[in-house]
């Protein structure tokens, strides 16, 4: 909201900001002296808080009225809206009484979302409501800052687990952390947690920072709940490493993945000490892969987003229109393709499908995001999707091995829903084909091997059909351990094709 107040504040118009005294102190500290702040004492989207703002706004007569908080329910914005335009950011994806809604989120599926048929939605993360850092970060790999934040809120209460977790792993890795506070409750419930801990020596504490964006450069990581400092720490050459803010679908976790953001766990992810302590491991290895990928992602936040915003509410109040919605996307291309860095996070899912672990080597083991996306990084292993009316029907992958001056090629398929698709067979065998005809492209005189668990009797008929053989190779036995690992040739067969 700091970035549109500065735009409008620039087109020379006399702003309002409404809100909270909880609020207060907050707002406050970064808001121009020439804005007026209007405090309402005690929950602004209560009846109480409602009355109150509709009064101010008959009263003050304004232009637009711009909304951006998580509590404005439905009946609120109707209320405002009867009364004067509204402006609605929005983090959800839920439905608004707004005449435009705004929201940043990138990769948005327009088949999916079928809120974002209406017309007055802008989305895309050239809509981003972050203005570029005065100074972006230059790599330097012996460095390990970490800022660690509570979001907006400043909630450490929320956050404290992972806080302890963090400064726990610091002793043995050497980081050096710093935590932001927000206001005189975040610094009280820092205190309380460091305390409790006996960890007051090990950190550095920042507090009320007007521009954050101008000292994020200063950092290696930013560790917190996915918000405006995400975005932040990704324009300032930053590596984030965020969560879900509530386990309720909010934030969708492909959509950082169309910004090349892979270190961004779900709520449940973010819970789990062993998950936080092996990404920041996998972070401080493996730096210059993950800004790479937040470097060529499809979708670029260039800071222009406030000034993209404001022009199109200016449009909207003189001509009642907003341009169209050209970031919102198809779901997927028909058949087989390579899986790219936005497919990531479905392919882990569809490896934990429960009829895909039933027949794997490792049957037990449920795979954690932060071995995904290390064996994601893998380029050795090359990976494959295969869809049927914009819905994964198929995901897999190949890989080639030498032994002896042998070339083998080891491969791995699965269905991507867990209910069985009336297209599966056919899903499958395409693929397959597709696949085979990949590998013949790129390679010569490739022994394929495959494993099939004895009970997978579709596997086993599907294979056959392929060209597939069961193996009677001695040799390819004793080797099979360097193809495949854990398996156990009393529950799988070993399958052959020369290609």
């Amino acid at each position: 909201m700091k970035s549109l107040i500065g735009e409008l504040d620039s087109c020379n118009f006399h702003i309002y900001v409404l809100t909270s005294s909880i609020s207060f102190e907050y707002l406050e500290r970064f808001l121009p002296k020439n804005i007026s702040i209007l405090v309402f004492d005690g929950d602004l989207f209560s009846k109480k808080g409602l009355t109150y703002s509709i009064k101010k706004v008959l009263l003050h007569n304004p232009n637009c009225f711009i909304l951006d908080s998580y509590e404005a329910n439905e009946n609120w914005e109707k209320n405002i809206q009867k009364i004067c335009p509204l402006i609605c950011i929005d983090d959800h994806l839920k439905k608004h009484y707004a005449d435009i809604v705004i929201n940043q989120r990138a990769g948005l599926d327009k088949r999916k979302n079928f809120l974002l048929s209406n017309k007055n939605w802008l989305v895309g993360s050239e809509f981003s409501l972050i203005p570029m850092p005065t100074i972006i970060r230059s790599s330097n790999l012996n460095s390990r800052k970490i800022l660690f934040h509570a979001g907006g809120t400043g909630n450490y209460k929320e956050y404290g687990n992972t806080l302890v977790n963090l400064l726990n792993l610091s002793k043995e890795n050497n980081f050096d952390i710093y935590i932001l506070s927000t206001s005189n409750q975040s610094d009280l419930l820092i205190g309380n947690i460091l305390s409790n801990k006996k960890l007051n020596s090990e950190v550095n504490i920042l507090r009320k920072v007007s521009n954050l964006k101008d000292i994020m450069h200063k950092f290696d990581v930013v560790v917190g709940p996915a918000g405006s400092s995400t975005f932040e720490a990704i324009m300032a050459g930053c590596i984030p490493l965020s969560w879900e803010l509530k386990n309720d679908g909010r934030d969708g976790l492909s959509s950082w993945l169309h910004l090349g953001h892979t270190t961004h766990l779900s709520y449940d992810e973010s819970k789990d000490k062993r998950t936080i302590t092996n990404i920041l491991k996998f972070i401080f290895k493996n730096r210059q892969y993950l800004l790479s990928n937040l470097n060529q992602s499809g979708e670029k936040i260039d800071g222009n987003g406030p000034k993209r915003v404001i022009s199109e509410i200016l449009k909207y109040l003189k001509t009642k229109k907003i341009s169209l919605n050209k970031n919102l996307k198809n779901s997927q291309h028909e058949g087989f393709s390579k899986c790219s860095l936005e497919d990531i996070r479905y392919f882990m899912d569809a490896r934990n499908l429960p009829v895909n672990m039933n027949f794997s080597t490792k049957k037990d083991h449920k795979i954690t995001w932060d071995e995904h996306i290390s064996w994601w990084k893998d380029k050795n292993f090359k990976k494959f999707k295969f869809c049927i009316k914009e819905r994964f029907e198929i995901f897999g992958w190949y890989k080639i091995i030498k032994i002896n001056g042998n070339k083998f090629c080891k491969s791995g398929w699965f269905v991507s829903n867990q209910q069985e698709s009336k297209n599966l067979l056919k899903a499958s065998v395409s693929f397959m084909s597709s696949l085979e005809e990949e590998i013949k492209r790129k390679e010569k005189k490739v022994i394929w091997v495959i494993t099939v668990n004895k009970n997978n009797k579709y596997a086993l008929m599907m294979n056959k059909k392929l060209g597939f053989l069961i193996s009677n190779d001695d040799s390819l036995e004793q080797n099979i351990g360097n193809i495949y690992s854990y398996t156990n040739l009393e529950k799988f067969i070993i399958m052959t094709k020369e290609i």
